[in-house]
């Protein structure tokens, strides 16, 4: 059964984001401490004046690319949920917290392509506020088609992504 407090919503931006993230990032290298190499905030929260889903995306790269059952244990302590890989990334594995959702938490090696798509498309809109918003607009409009179907809402915003992915690497080259 579906839980009607996991749909898609946007909101305007919240300054917020930012101490929401330090802080659980604080929390996070509490309990797993030197396991972790290092730790991002990523996805549209991480972006200033950028509406989102009030949802923090946080990017961490541990010693090791798959979480140990110890890693996990504890981060459900943190009431975090692991999902395991997702879209079949081998490189990628997911964890969610709260209902509604407060933080996703991604983790993959830093360095890996994963991690470099997401931390370029982070910069890139922060850099380009003109693409932030086009890509703000898509997603008000997925987040109301799709308000129950958080799939499709993601697979729906592909086609810019990599659009703007390819913009956003012409820039890390200055070329954009």
């Amino acid at each position: 059964m579906r839980d009607e407090r996991d749909f898609v919503w946007i909101v305007g931006y919240n300054p917020g984001w930012v101490e929401r993230f330090e802080q659980e990032k604080g929390s996070l290298l509490q309990v797993l401490q030197s396991d972790i190499r290092q730790i991002e905030h990523i996805g549209s929260t991480s972006v200033p004046g950028l509406a989102a889903k009030p949802i923090v995306d946080i990017l961490m790269g541990l010693q090791q690319l798959v979480p140990t059952d110890d890693q996990i244990c504890r981060l459900e302590q943190l009431d975090y949920v692991y999902e395991g890989q997702v879209l079949s990334i081998p490189e990628h594995y997911f964890l969610r917290k709260g209902m509604p959702r407060r933080f996703h938490l991604h983790i993959a090696q830093p360095g890996s392509p994963f991690w470099q798509r997401h931390i370029l498309f982070r910069d890139f809109l922060r850099a380009h506020p003109q693409q932030a918003e086009e890509y703000i607009s898509l997603k008000r409009s997925l987040a109301t088609q799709f308000r129950h179907d958080r799939k499709t809402y993601a697979a729906s915003k592909t086609p810019l992504i990599e659009a703007m992915l390819s913009k956003a690497r012409a820039w890390q080259h200055q070329e954009f």
